[in-house]
């Protein structure tokens, strides 16, 4: 699966990860997705959610996908899009919020 860039910005907190991500206009997954409109997916931006989390965190020694709460669509997502990314390692809660 096509991973989009990410350029994640230096912040001092080590639980918290913030970067932007560019959507390629010719991402595959624009294909066939509304000829005259297309829009990224969801299923591909929540895999992106869980690849950038990984990213964002590789000295975790395990992150395990077990699930997803609060998911909300709020805007079409199309080619050549720069969105803004937050990642939060929650230690005591044992998971990781993210929001694009």
């Amino acid at each position: 699966m096509t991973t989009p860039r990410i350029e994640w910005s230096a912040i001092e907190d080590p639980d918290r990860r913030e970067g932007t991500l560019w959507v390629d206009p010719s991402c595959r997954y624009f294909a066939g997705h509304f000829p005259d409109n297309p829009i990224l997916p969801g299923f591909v931006q929540i895999r992106w959610a869980r690849l950038a989390c990984e990213g964002a965190f590789p000295d975790l020694v395990v992150l395990r996908f077990t699930g997803m709460s609060r998911i909300k669509f709020k805007r079409a997502v199309g080619p050549a899009t720069r969105l803004n990314l937050t990642v939060v390692h929650a230690a005591d809660q044992t998971r990781v919020r993210m929001k694009f």
